[in-house]
């Protein structure tokens, strides 16, 4: 947890030095663009040892998500889950590096996170068939069985399918729903979801992750 404090404060002293134009050749979405990039990179290394550690496979993934929904709803408000319960859904020990791990994932520093944001980046390092995924990612926002999603929960998938922040995606959001057949309410049918897929995979699926060998070899790279 130091180390995630450490970086954090690293990152605001070079917020502090990009908008006062001390660091050359950089303006402030410059700064913001390549501490993103970083952040992900980091992502992919921590997930991508959690799913060798765990040896985490689709199945793992689906039931970690049956496991959240059991919870109380006070327990997971909006989606997001304390340590505690992280530990309890994904069937892991409270160690540093899972506490790390979770602590990174809380992007508004509440001591939450979405669980369902990281089972979707997880899902960029497990082999799973593209129509399964899509379909889960769907159907984890469609907690309430309408046949329908909006817009922001659009963002949301896209968010951890490309572990990066929710104004990152927006733009690629806006893509999905003009191309859907989108209704008056503003949202999208899990049929339309699965057409945009195919039509603009790199959108919704991102080739951003890889399948790790559990035994520690050299990692399979996903296509």
């Amino acid at each position: 947890l130091k180390e995630v404090n450490k970086a954090h404060d690293a990152d605001i002293l070079q917020e502090k030095q990009a908008m006062a134009g001390k660091r050359q050749g950089m303006d402030l979405n410059s700064f913001h663009r390549q501490k993103e990039m970083t952040q992900r990179e980091q992502k992919k290394k921590m997930i991508a040892q959690f799913v060798i550690d765990n040896e985490v496979n689709f199945e793992y993934i689906k039931q970690a998500y049956m496991d959240f929904v059991e919870l109380p709803k006070e327990k997971r408000p909006g989606g997001r889950i304390k340590f505690p319960e992280f530990c309890k859904v994904l069937r892991i020990e409270p160690i540093t590096d899972y506490k790390n791990l979770h602590a990174f994932y809380d992007n508004e520093e509440m001591g939450d996170m979405d669980i369902r944001e990281f089972l979707l980046s997880m899902m960029n390092f497990v082999d799973v068939r593209k129509d399964e995924r899509v379909a889960f990612s769907f159907n984890m926002f469609d907690e309430a069985k309408t046949g329908f999603i909006s817009q922001r929960e659009v963002e949301e998938i896209l968010r951890g399918n490309h572990m990066i922040s929710i104004a990152s995606v927006q733009r690629k959001a806006e893509t999905v729903m003009k191309q859907a057949h989108k209704n008056s309410s503003g949202a999208i049918t899990l049929k339309e979801f699965i057409i945009v897929s195919k039509k603009f995979p790199n959108i919704l699926l991102p080739a951003v992750g890889y399948i790790p060998a559990h035994d520690g070899s050299v990692p399979v790279m996903k296509t």
